[in-house]
């Protein structure tokens, strides 16, 4: 694919954009195919850099609030709709209309239903923390009670404590790195959900386009 080929496409994914908003990008990416070619790529290459044009849409689309793409792809929609008498539209108000109350219940419920399960994992990675908190608390009182043992009573109790302190020390690090990696994931989750539902509502009305 060279390059007026690709850019040529990306233009017709994004016409559903006002034509200033689509233009920048093709600047964008024309400029990025450019610069390659001067640093010694072919026309091809330099093109074939920048990805399938699928992932460049979608990689323009995911950083695009999703209140613009609706809203622009619904007017679209609608300019077509009365441009061919305007009865596609009459008929998608009426559902909306009617299927409202039962859209909204729905979103509720899984919003509900999503937000539930998030803390309920939120305060199972709590409680582990806190089995991890104690645990190294308990490794420290172990260690020192050792030494205590050493001192007064003998080697053998000693040796029992500090059996018991590394013991405690062992499983509180065995569980800290998953517990860590488990932490980031959450915190991540929220925004790649987002994407994620944000992605298929933008492949569904594309499909539906």
């Amino acid at each position: 694919m060279n390059k007026e080929e690709f850019l040529n496409g990306l233009r017709a994914r994004l016409a559903y954009l006002p034509e200033s908003e689509t233009e920048k990008f093709i600047a964008f990416y024309a400029e990025s195919i450019d610069d390659r070619v001067e640093d010694g790529m072919s026309e091809a290459e330099a093109t074939a850099a920048m990805g399938d044009i699928d992932s460049v849409v979608h990689t323009i689309e995911s950083e695009m609030p999703l209140s613009t793409i609706v809203r622009q792809r619904v007017k679209n929609s609608r300019e077509r709709s009365e441009n061919s008498g305007g009865g596609h539209s009459v008929w998608w108000i009426v559902l909306a209309v009617l299927g409202f109350p039962i859209w909204l219940s729905l979103a509720c419920v899984l919003g509900a239903v999503v937000a539930a399960i998030y803390i309920s994992v939120m305060v199972f990675v709590a409680a582990i923390y806190l089995v991890l908190l104690a645990l190294g608390l308990s490794a420290v009182f172990m260690l020192m009670y050792s030494v205590s043992r050493l001192l007064t009573v003998g080697l053998a109790s000693a040796l029992l404590a500090l059996g018991v302190a590394l013991a405690t020390a062992g499983a509180c690090a065995a569980l800290l790195w998953p517990c860590v990696t488990l932490s980031k994931l959450l915190v991540k989750l929220p925004l790649r959900f987002w994407r994620w539902l944000k992605g298929l509502i933008i492949d569904r009305r594309r499909n539906f386009e």
